[in-house]
């Protein structure tokens, strides 16, 4: 979450070696730190840091502190 408010915001997550993902899991803090909300989230990827490409075009996810603040990203393909 931007300290500032000044968005959009971004996370870099370094896997360390290529590797399959197929599905990406986000969990927010716990339900009494946060409302239901709804986030726009895109995921890039690539196997270097200069290289990426767009692998989930930019959606609506919905982070509710009753189902336990977790949002899944399900790509369309499994990639590396």
């Amino acid at each position: 979450e931007s300290a500032n408010n000044a968005f959009p915001q971004w996370v870099q997550v370094d896997l360390g070696a290529a590797t399959g993902v197929k599905r990406i899991v986000l969990n927010l803090p716990p339900a009494t730190a946060w409302a239901t909300r709804t986030q726009t989230i895109s995921v890039q990827g690539g196997t270097d840091a200069g290289t990426s490409t767009q692998l989930l075009a930019p959606a609506g996810y919905t982070f509710n502190p009753a189902t336990g603040n977790t949002a899944t990203l399900t790509l369309p393909a499994t990639v590396t």
